[in-house]
């Protein structure tokens, strides 16, 4: 069995080693977006998300970053209103309940494993279940403090706990000839170097706080016609990603896509 699991695990280290890594950015179906970095597709990680979400990994620094078409912009006042005191007020688990909630849900294969344990009084962590070499699960697992039981039999309740992160930015913004929502948040600390080790991030991590981000740009505004455009990302502080260097490639790129790269 150990025989199988190691020739398995080498021959998707060499499916994603031949995948076409982009040197001079991002190319999707939705947009390309010319981000400095060492990017690949990750269909690895893309099976864990909803459908039509396309998502990209730097191998230099460890970003995740997702693609997606909306067909409008989501809760842009309530998102704005909730957080109108962004980078003065104290870390809040409501960031990475936001985050979970569109772009960074849990893992399908995560919420298996814990349907059949937690009843029994032990709900595992992101890293006791094993996904070696996943950056979406390690981001998660920022977030994503575990579920909690509590009471028995039929008055049990099960609650899912969220990380306070520190919210930055949270605003509608006028960009291009559109609108965007920007929401921003960052850890409190660095992740454990044993979880940094275990996700297999590149050591660019080690004993960074993590910052997660997400735009949607509606092109026309948001009464328009035209699809909204949303990208989230996770990265380590040090990468320099931002909501606003990430926007404005959007805004100067929205209308390339890779078919029209070639």
């Amino acid at each position: 069995m150990k025989r199988a699991t190691r020739a398995v695990a080498t021959i998707v280290f060499f499916v994603l080693a031949a995948l076409p890594a982009f040197s001079q950015g991002i190319q999707s179906s939705v947009i390309n977006l010319p981000l400095n970095g060492n990017w690949r597709q990750a269909p690895d990680i893309e099976q864990d998300t909803p459908s039509g979400v396309q998502v990209f990994y730097d191998q230099n620094t460890g970003t995740v970053l997702q693609i997606r078409s909306d067909f409008k912009i989501r809760e842009v006042g309530e998102i704005s209103a909730a957080f109108r005191l962004a980078g003065q007020s104290p870390a809040t688990p409501d960031a990475a309940k936001i985050l979970m909630m569109t772009m960074f849900p849990l893992p399908s294969a995560y919420q298996k494993a814990v349907v059949e344990k937690i009843h029994e009084g032990h709900a595992p962590k992101l890293w006791e279940v094993r996904e070696p070499g996943n950056a979406q699960w390690f981001y998660i697992s920022q977030l994503f403090a575990g579920f909690r039981a509590s009471g028995a039999g039929r008055e049990s309740e099960i609650r899912e706990e969220y990380i306070p992160l520190r919210v930055t930015r949270a605003e509608h913004r006028s960009a291009g000839r559109g609108d965007a929502l920007l929401f921003e948040a960052e850890t409190e600390k660095a992740a454990p170097e044993s979880v940094v080790r275990h996700f297999k991030l590149p050591g660019t991590v080690k004993d960074q706080r993590l910052r997660y981000g997400w735009i949607q740009f509606s092109p026309a505004g948001i009464g328009g016609s035209e699809n909204v455009v949303s990208v989230a990302f996770a990265t380590p502080v040090s990468s320099g990603f931002d909501v606003n260097n990430v926007l404005e490639t959007m805004v100067k790129n929205y209308g390339v896509k890779a078919a029209d790269a070639h």
